[in-house]
């Protein structure tokens, strides 16, 4: 998801590093546009993962970058 800011003139772009399924949102709170994203829900991605006492699960890695100017520019 690209994002740009037109009165800074700057592009927020956001990415998840995972093969599957994965969802993001951008939402207004008050004056702020907010993003939320990561591996896919059981609503939506129909994705649960079990993790028992003792263990550990590690996320996969998210990416975010900010470049000046708008989203062509930011892909290149």
């Amino acid at each position: 998801m690209a994002v740009h800011d037109q009165n800074k003139d700057v592009t927020w772009s956001v990415s998840l590093a995972h093969p599957g399924s994965w969802q993001i949102e951008a939402y207004r709170l008050d004056e702020d546009l907010c993003l939320s994203g990561g591996l896919a829900d059981r609503d939506y991605g129909h994705w649960v993962k079990a993790v028992l006492t003792g263990t550990l699960f590690t996320s996969p890695k998210a990416y975010i970058t900010v470049a000046r100017g708008n989203e062509e520019l930011a892909s290149q």
